[in-house]
């Protein structure tokens, strides 16, 4: 499991035992100072994420009106987590 240098991150391997409390895990930390490095690809992810969610809720939302049916009684969370992973 390769993690960033967070501190909540280090306190949470003390916790466990160190880098071999997990007997089936192998913990790598990522080298210090490059946040600034991985960030940007960590956005460009979750943009292309909301991108292909967004692209399935406007997909529904056209289906439905052009049915003239109600939106907010027709949704439910099953759609959602559909559309998730699709996305």
């Amino acid at each position: 499991m390769l993690i960033d240098n967070f501190l909540g991150h280090e306190l949470g391997v003390k916790l466990i035992g160190g880098k071999t409390g997990l007997s089936n895990v192998e913990i790598e930390f990522l080298p210090k100072n490059t946040t600034s490095h991985w960030q940007p690809l960590d956005q460009d992810v979750i943009s292309q994420f909301k991108l292909a969610y967004r692209k399935y809720w406007v997909s529904y939302m056209l289906k439905e009106f052009d049915s003239d049916r109600i939106l907010t009684k027709t949704v439910t969370l099953l759609y959602a987590i559909r559309w998730t992973v699709e996305a």
